[in-house]
């Protein structure tokens, strides 16, 4: 999935600036002519999501000048790039972390018990059946509403995220391999200047609804996906914190994936 990232910005038109800390301009060629809010998110949505490879987490903490220098990094790292950019636009953004189910793999898991063991509790936000995910929010001035774009997954507004995150047809299909086995979220969270910031109900809840016309709540399997969902939070938050082990709640995400393809069986023989 190695991509020259001289070829991709001929495709954008788009050079970086000579030195990489010159955020203003590199933001104002990602963004080319929009002129809306929106449209200057998708624009740099997309060229984030162009420009850099997708690298897995090597656990090292670098600057936005650094990603950019590198020409690649994992979700939070382009996360980072697109907040910086948006924010040289005149845009609020913020990060939001979330944990979603994922097919079992023991190896993930004795990955993250050894780096709980190493680093503390925080790290147990990934697991035997579960992962995490970064990307951003922008405050929408025509919605007056924080809005998902997610960088990694080139996914801007609310329908198209909780078509591609949670939905029941055919998702939209992205080159890194991560992105197959997000099945659905169970844990939102924006971050804020001191806390987390729930997010959860936003998305997986009244969004999810709202995103089938309502169909949802119509069905039996609903309040126990709502009822599954509200239940992770409480260690979901704490994992975040470094404050609660979340393996030790499996089988809370057990229930969620339960809910979840039960309410996706549910609504295709509605």
């Amino acid at each position: 999935m190695r991509r020259k990232l001289g070829a991709l910005f001929m495709v954008t038109a788009i050079t970086i600036p000579a030195f990489a800390a010159d955020h203003k301009a590199l933001a104002r060629q990602a963004a080319g002519d929009a002129k809306t809010t929106i449209d200057k998110v998708r624009a740099v949505v997309a060229w984030t999501n162009q420009a850099f490879e997708w690298t897995a987490t090597d656990y090292k903490t670098r600057t936005v000048d650094a990603i950019i220098e590198r020409k690649g990094g994992n979700c939070d790292d382009q996360a980072r790039v697109a907040l910086a950019l948006l924010t040289e636009l005149g845009i609020r953004t913020r990060r939001v972390k979330e944990i979603n189910i994922q097919p079992e793999n023991p190896g993930r898991e004795k990955r993250a018990e050894e780096l709980v063991a190493q680093k503390g509790l925080q790290a147990s936000v990934f697991g035997l059946r579960h992962n995490d995910h970064v990307w951003t929010e922008f405050w929408d001035e025509e919605t007056r509403e924080w809005t998902p774009a997610d960088p990694t997954l080139n996914l801007v507004g609310f329908d198209q995220w909780i078509r591609a995150r949670a939905g029941f047809g055919a998702r939209p299909t992205h080159p890194i391999l991560a992105s197959r086995d997000m099945l659905v979220p169970f844990a939102i969270f924006a971050v804020g200047d001191t806390t987390l910031i729930p997010r959860s109900e936003r998305y997986l809840i009244d969004g999810f609804n709202t995103a089938y016309g309502g169909e949802l709540e119509k069905l039996p399997a609903w309040q126990d996906w709502v009822r599954a969902v509200v239940a992770v939070q409480p260690a979901s938050l704490g994992a975040f914190e470094g404050r609660e082990n979340l393996h030790t709640h499996a089988d809370q995400i057990v229930a969620v994936k339960s809910a979840y393809d039960e309410l996706a069986k549910q609504y295709a023989a509605r």
